[in-house]
């Protein structure tokens, strides 16, 4: 028996594939925002998560932990790449009688040496144990307290390759003032060490996500480029901090200002875009809470170099938490 097939015709396959594409055009810009959306939230929640772990663990331990934050190097506004730190223990010589001594060399500089007490021939004798380990042990940025009290001082090294030439920084800002009488006979010390990565696996931000930290930062300030750690004390409280902290989610591309006025859509920076969330952070308890960015309207902005971050972030500290803890 014969039977009489019907296949498509060109011009029928042409047109499926006219409508497909219509199709495609008018709903990937719409499918766009809702994916963005979805990689902040899960951001969000995993930058939570990775806080918490880091929060607990000090608790746990009862030694400070915490979160630093990896500037990208093409931008540093960015961060895309978070690693769990650890502080290290206090260093103050290798021996209970370790003595630092500095003799002035202009200014805040210094050179540093080490003495401690022999109790066989009791008398003070070079500490070589203690010149060895200084270099390995402290770094730049590291603080220092002599006598286990007063003033405290930022070490820094002028010259990388020898650090026992260090300048000393008055962490309040004012002038160094050292007697070089008391400093020739040697002074107990305390070197406040800062955090270092641990061997935990670093967290790796979804795609296209990022923490904008040219507009994260305390309730009234945003934070510096030696601002990138955020470090929980044993009772779970933000260590050093009195204030919440505010980190945005948001998108790897944002600039930090438009570049046309009215600015397109994908020109708005991070702070003003409604899809992006804020995590705040209780300096009391370390406790973390995720919500919306405040919507603004862009046409009502005068000034783009100045975000309203005051508004945005009074929003995020008030707001119920989307969850997340």
């Amino acid at each position: 028996m014969n039977k009489n097939y019907r296949g498509v015709t060109l011009i029928e396959l042409l047109v499926v594939i006219s409508i497909i594409m219509i199709l495609t055009v008018v709903v990937l810009p719409t499918m766009k925002p809702a994916a963005e959306s979805r990689r902040i939230r899960e951001a969000a929640r995993v930058v939570n998560v990775f806080l918490g772990t880091a929060r607990n663990q000090s608790i746990a331990t009862g030694k400070p932990c915490g979160v630093m934050f990896q500037r990208e190097n093409a931008d540093n506004r960015f961060c895309s790449v978070l690693y769990q730190v650890e502080v290290p223990p206090l260093y103050g010589g290798d021996y209970e009688t370790s003595r630092i001594t500095l003799s002035n060399t202009g200014g805040n500089n210094w050179s540093v040496a080490f003495i401690r007490w022999h109790p066989t021939e009791k008398e003070w004798q070079d500490d070589a144990s203690s010149m060895a380990r200084w270099p390995m042990l402290v770094s730049d940025g590291d603080i220092i307290r002599f006598n286990y009290q007063g003033y405290r001082y930022k070490i820094s090294f002028p010259d990388p390759a020898d650090k026992l030439k260090i300048r000393l920084t008055s962490t309040i800002g004012s002038e160094v003032v050292l007697s070089q009488s008391v400093l020739s006979k040697g002074l107990s010390f305390q070197v406040f060490r800062a955090p270092v990565k641990t061997a935990a696996e670093p967290l790796q931000l979804p795609t296209g996500v990022a923490i904008d930290l040219s507009v994260s930062g305390g309730a009234s300030d945003v934070m510096s480029d030696d601002d990138h750690r955020i470090v929980f004390s044993s009772d779970g409280s933000v260590h050093g901090c009195i204030e919440p902290l505010f980190l945005l989610l948001g998108q790897r591309e944002r600039p930090a200002a438009p570049t046309t006025t009215p600015p397109a859509e994908d020109e708005l920076p991070n702070w003003i875009v409604p899809t992006n969330l804020w995590l705040s952070i209780s300096p009391q308890t370390g406790l973390i809470a995720t919500s919306e960015n405040y919507h603004i309207d862009p046409g009502s902005i005068a000034d783009w170099g100045t975000p309203d971050l005051a508004t945005a972030r009074t929003y995020a500290r008030e707001s119920q938490s989307m969850g997340g803890r």
